[in-house]
């Protein structure tokens, strides 16, 4: 049974068909599916965006402001998964470091690739 949505065609550069093939292959999902899921995902920034495309055709400050404040709220959010992306490799460093440091404690320094050490005349 044909979808009741409403359908929207797109014309695409070559490099977004490519990655949207190669999405396809990767998961199973087909583009049309993952393109609307992102859409729909979208529908706040685009309100906003909306907004102030019509508060441009009047006040061009409460305009860029509109503009401005989805594109703040975007750099907050990259920053913070940024910052999840660094704690997340400190801790699988420290988590390495712990296992290298207890695996030489109970093996030895060759285990990490040191020489024994020798004490020497005393």
């Amino acid at each position: 049974m044909p979808s009741e949505k409403p359908r929207l065609m797109l014309t695409l550069t070559p490099e977004v068909k490519a990655s949207l093939e190669a999405f396809t292959a990767a998961t199973g999902k087909p583009s049309a599916t993952f393109i609307s899921e992102i859409l729909e995902q979208a529908v706040p920034l685009i309100e906003q965006l909306t907004e102030a495309a019509l508060a441009a055709k009047g006040q061009r400050a409460e305009a860029l402001d509109m503009l401005l404040r989805p594109l703040a709220q975007t750099q907050i959010e990259a920053g913070q998964l940024a910052l999840k992306l660094h704690d997340a490799r400190i801790r699988r460093a420290v988590k390495k470091r712990a296992r290298l440091v207890a695996a030489s404690n109970r093996k030895g320094p060759e285990l990490i690739g040191e020489k024994p050490r020798v004490k020497r005349g005393g």
